[in-house]
């Protein structure tokens, strides 16, 4: 999307850890590659309202065990 500075929705430090996992709705369909931020972002009252307008059950399902799967990290990335 050309109006959106993606830089700007994101938080100072951009440190994630990374792994494959899968969708979290039904058909939790395989093979998504997860970024998970260790830092959060700032979301307004009224984006969160929205979010929860779009999906009102909630779009989680139960933590799942990480079998084989490994979990990359990084430590850089401070802005």
């Amino acid at each position: 999307m050309p109006d959106v500075e993606i830089d700007t929705l994101l938080p100072p430090c951009t440190e994630s850890y990374r792994y494959l996992g899968s969708t979290t709705t039904c058909p939790y369909t395989t093979g998504v590659r997860w970024t998970v931020l260790t830092h959060p972002a700032q979301a307004s009252a009224a984006a969160l309202e929205h979010y929860r307008s779009l999906f009102p059950e909630g779009n989680a399902r139960e933590v799942q065990p990480l079998g084989k799967r490994r979990i990359a990290g990084d430590s850089h990335r401070w802005w």
